[in-house]
């Protein structure tokens, strides 16, 4: 008789121990705890971060008060000179402006814009 008193008196204790306690936390963390119980068993994805695109498709940005630009020389007939300046093509085969010889395009040092742009045919 006295070990069942005892487990009944420690059970009722449990019960309303337990019942204080939820009584007393927030719903918020018992529905963020449940959903963290759910994801233990999920495999985690891992993700590569996609590469950051610098200006002219460099490896690195430039430092500030500098200007991003690249020169691609041509070769034959089918691959023409490219010059990239601030992530804007000034001399390339789309935009018309290219040929054989010597390219040239001048920009302006304090703005970055265009001033001119030619090809000088040398074989000629």
């Amino acid at each position: 008789f006295v070990k069942l008193s005892g487990l009944l008196l420690a059970s009722s204790f449990a019960w309303y121990l337990g019942y204080i306690f939820a009584a007393h936390v927030p719903q918020e963390s018992l529905s963020t705890s449940i959903a963290y119980l759910q994801d233990i068993g999920k495999k985690p994805v891992l993700r590569a971060p996609l590469p950051r695109r610098q200006k002219c498709d460099h490896w690195s940005p430039c430092s500030p008060g500098s200007y991003a630009y690249r020169i691609l020389s041509g070769g034959g007939k089918e691959k023409l000179a490219k010059i990239c300046f601030e992530d804007e093509l000034l001399i390339s085969e789309e935009k018309g402006n290219v040929g054989r010889g010597i390219n040239i395009a001048i920009v302006n040092y304090e703005t970055g814009a265009l001033t001119s742009a030619n090809f000088f045919d040398m074989w000629e």
